[in-house]
């Protein structure tokens, strides 16, 4: 299904950047280096994001030979605490390894790509950190840091809410906050979509559960699903946010979803 999307595309003079996650981790998928060489060989820009918790030297290798675009390295905070009282069962220790022994196996290559960004959760764990996350950035070679801000989520229930609060920064700036208006319109319908493992298009990167339903690509291919009325009309009616999933969406009900730090080897950022 993977190339018969890809070769879809190949008398298109405009290739889409090709996300390789949605809810999951990509890195498990032991086909992904090779996903990831016949989108770049087709012209595609191509991006991965990873917990990082089963990152192993070989796939690290493998990445990076098969020509990946970008890749997000994502570590709650820069410690046991930081990292563990979120990312329940992950070990910060290793986690922390596998983002270095990457950064070296790019270094080691030689390679210019992918553009390493470590990404981060604020939160009243991290929010101490930022500076110290930033000085080990820049010593391993990467090119960003995205700060992201901690969501309770807008359909979260009072309670869960109240069981979660512990996790918001004490600085105010750090956290997200709810838009003082709703938001009108949305764009993420008309930039984004989601194939789904069965081949059934998702609307956005929001909508986990195929609330909204959509055709297939297998039978007629991507591009025809995509451009059917069908598909026309959930696109429209995501972009004047008329979909329930819209209303709890965070974030498109957002303010200050995070910052990017762009790194200068020097040290400057």
């Amino acid at each position: 299904m993977f190339r018969r999307i890809i070769d879809d595309f190949r008398t298109e003079l405009r290739k889409p950047t090709i996300y390789f996650n949605f809810s999951g981790e990509p890195t498990l998928n032991k086909a992904l280096p090779d996903m990831i060489a016949y989108a770049t060989v087709h012209g595609h820009d191509t991006f991965v994001s990873t917990n990082a918790t089963k990152l192993s030297e070989d796939m690290a290798e493998r990445l990076i030979r098969a020509g990946l675009g970008r890749i997000a390295l994502c570590m709650d905070g820069f410690s046991k605490e930081a990292q563990e009282a979120y990312r329940v069962g992950s070990q910060f220790a290793a986690v922390k390894a596998n983002i270095e022994l990457f950064c070296a196996a790019k270094q080691r290559l030689r390679a210019k790509n992918p553009i390493t960004v470590l990404q981060t959760l604020l939160t009243s764990y991290s929010e101490t950190q930022i500076d110290e996350i930033r000085h080990w950035a820049i010593q391993h070679g990467f090119d960003r840091i995205r700060f992201k801000t901690f969501s309770l989520g807008s359909h979260t229930s009072p309670e869960m809410r109240v069981a979660h609060s512990h996790f918001l920064p004490k600085d105010q700036s750090l956290r997200r906050h709810e838009n003082a208006r709703e938001s009108v319109l949305c764009t993420s319908p008309l930039s984004q979509t989601v194939v789904f493992w069965s081949g059934d298009l998702g609307l956005c990167c929001i909508d986990y559960d195929q609330v909204v339903r959509l055709p297939n690509v297998m039978e007629h291919g991507f591009l025809t699903a995509y451009r059917s009325d069908e598909a026309a009309r959930a696109r429209r009616r995501g972009f004047a946010r008329q979909f329930k999933i819209c209303q709890s969406c965070s974030y498109s009900n957002a303010d200050k979803l995070g910052f990017i730090v762009r790194l200068d080897p020097s040290g400057a950022a």
